[in-house]
């Protein structure tokens, strides 16, 4: 996920930009371990974290070749680029600077891919091998899934940029109510279905993030 803010200049440099790793981080890495403690469960811990890093990175390259400074953190279940634009950025700069991220993050799975098959559709011989269902999910999909477009994804700041010459400086509000919305209908779907239950849990995460957001832009 990408967000313009002060930058976190402590904790390691990566490429160049500062980046902190908190706790959260890591005690997510160990429950995703703890499910299945096992090589196909470490291989998902290990691709969760490097995927999560890749992504910010792209983020942060672009950002820093728009003339921004940018800093990343990592935290529980999520990572985020802050960048400090030097000059206001255009519509088409900031859809890009969100892009950046799911672009790199599925980019990379699919060539991690390749030793199983030709693209990530080719789900057979992914399904074959518990390492590449793995990076499957790590790269492919949660890749593909940040470009939903719902608010804090990058699909939503993607929405967000493009409507913003609409709305003006009401835009994150439409964006995040709408993105409440949505995102309330497809938990009541989901809990519907039992096939898709365990999305229940993600959905009501992204709820309650945007709940909070529109109660902090009141």
């Amino acid at each position: 996920m990408d967000a313009s803010g002060r930058l976190d200049r402590r904790g390691l440099r990566l490429l160049g930009f500062p980046v902190t790793v908190n706790n959260g981080f890591w005690l997510f890495l160990f429950i995703v371990f703890a499910i299945d403690p096992g090589p196909d469960g470490l291989v998902l811990a290990v691709a969760l974290a490097v995927f999560t890093i890749i992504h910010e990175l792209g983020h942060a390259l672009v950002a820093r070749r728009l003339g921004s400074e940018a800093s990343i953190a990592l935290g529980f279940m999520v990572g985020y680029t802050a960048y400090a634009p030097r000059r206001p950025l255009g519509t088409a700069a900031r859809m890009a600077l969100s892009a950046a991220g799911p672009v790199a993050h599925i980019a990379v799975g699919w060539l991690c891919l390749l030793p199983w098959a030709q693209h990530p559709l080719d789900l057979d011989p992914i399904a074959a091998s518990g390492a590449a269902t793995a990076i499957w999910w790590a790269g492919a999909v949660i890749g593909a899934a940040n470009l939903i477009p719902v608010w804090p994804l990058d699909g939503g700041h993607l929405l967000s940029a493009a409507l913003q010459p609409v709305f003006g400086p009401s835009t994150p509000r439409v964006v995040i109510g709408l993105s409440a919305t949505v995102t309330t209908a497809g938990v009541l779907w989901a809990a519907s279905r039992p096939e898709w239950r365990s999305l229940v849990v993600v959905g009501a995460l992204l709820l309650w993030s945007q709940i909070s957001a529109l109660r902090v832009s009141r």
